[in-house]
């Protein structure tokens, strides 16, 4: 019988294996090293008859797991048959607007307490979902830079990229800015790059699904000049309100932008006075996510916050660097965490292309309720094939 080809996937880096021994005995592709805390693995198992040694376990996010263990007795091998996958991780942008609402008294309850630090610490903590998930998502910062004494400063941008929590820590002061800044600003520029990087997708297998965390804690904006439209007269006579609905009309367009290119829309803000529609309302909306703002209470419940919205942006495809014949993809396996997923199923997984896995129904769902989960594919040899 042809040995299987296998592939090993941890902690959504992919890794390539070689063949193992039997379609109906599963080697040991994941090793016994690694654990989803993110350390490091120990040392994998033996293999069996013409494999390779386990490959260690990916821990977590990012941690390398252990060497390779013994090949065991020689047998026949596929030549030239690793198979490799390109992992599509998700990018989120993180857009913060450098003000924080002051906190506020509503029917003797304190609002909106300590936002930009409880924010910042959920985000970028120890504990935070950037350090847990930087080996598997994309993490990009836009945010105003509060050190330029201007009316309309800059922005600071931290390009997305993988293991970016040091970068992104290095450009979010750790207090707000006192006085209004453009925030209109600080969306625009998140459109533009996501914008961009939506023309990069469609030549890149890589680039999974974009995703926009929105933080405004306020509805007083900065308007700069050159933002005001010519029918609304000289900047120098606006009123508050004009200004303040300016602001909303351009933060409308920047966040419908961003839905159009494919992008899911969040938002971070705090609840309004009772009877106010607030712009983060507003802007939620528009998202498209079923989602409202979501507060920020404390960093626990915020941490929880952001798994969720993280978890549906996390891609159940898997693309192999070679094709399976159509017809015979069950006769390979799908694992998740050592759970074996049914082919063909509603909740277990498909071959939606010749070179793509997908998990369905629950086999997704709990993929993305644990994005740092072990998933090993296997197939026989005869039915995988690489283009040379």
């Amino acid at each position: 019988m042809c040995p299987l080809t296998s592939l090993a996937l941890f902690a959504m880096t992919w890794i390539a294996a070689a063949c193992s021994a039997s379609p109906d005995v599963p080697q040991n592709n994941a090793g016994s090293g690694g654990s989803n805390a993110g350390a490091t693995g120990g040392a994998s198992g033996s293999a069996g008859s013409g494999g390779l040694g386990g490959l260690g376990g990916l821990g977590g996010v990012g941690g390398l797991g252990g060497s390779s263990g013994d090949s065991g007795s020689s047998g026949e091998s596929c030549a030239d048959a690793d198979v490799q996958a390109l992992p599509r991780h998700p990018t989120v942008w993180i857009a913060v607007d450098g003000t924080s609402q002051p906190s506020r008294e509503i029917d003797g309850a304190i609002i909106a307490p300590d936002i930009w630090e409880i924010e910042r610490e959920a985000l970028l903590g120890d504990n935070g979902v950037v350090r847990a998930l930087e080996g598997v998502v994309r993490f990009g910062l836009v945010i105003v830079d509060v050190s330029m004494a201007l009316s309309c400063p800059a922005q600071i941008v931290v390009a997305p990229s993988l293991t970016n929590r040091a970068a992104m820590a290095a450009a979010y002061p750790h207090t707000p800015e006192a006085r209004p800044t453009n925030s209109v600003h600080t969306l625009q520029t998140t459109r533009d790059h996501v914008a961009s990087l939506a023309l990069d997708m469609q030549t890149d297998a890589q680039l999974g699904p974009q995703a926009v965390i929105y933080s405004r804690h306020t509805e007083t904006s900065g308007l700069c000049l050159e933002d005001v439209p010519p029918e609304y007269g000289p900047p120098a006579f606006l009123t508050g309100e004009q200004v303040r609905m300016i602001s909303r009309d351009l933060l409308v367009d920047a966040t419908q932008t961003i839905v159009d290119h494919g992008a899911r829309f969040y938002v971070f803000g705090t609840y309004p006075l009772p009877g106010e529609v607030s712009t983060q309302e507003l802007l939620a909306g528009l998202g498209n996510t079923g989602h409202g703002p979501f507060p920020a209470s404390d960093v626990p419940a915020l941490i929880t916050t952001l798994r969720t919205i993280i978890a549906e942006v996390i891609s159940c495809e898997i693309t192999l660097n070679g094709h399976v014949t159509a017809g015979e993809e069950c006769r390979g396996y799908v694992e998740v965490d050592g759970t074996r997923l049914p082919c063909n199923d509603d909740d277990g997984w498909r071959l939606s292309a010749s070179d793509t896995i997908e998990l369905t129904g629950q086999g997704c769902l709990d993929f993305k309720a644990n994005p740092t989960a072990t998933l090993t594919a296997d197939f026989p040899c005869e039915v995988f094939e690489i283009p040379e």
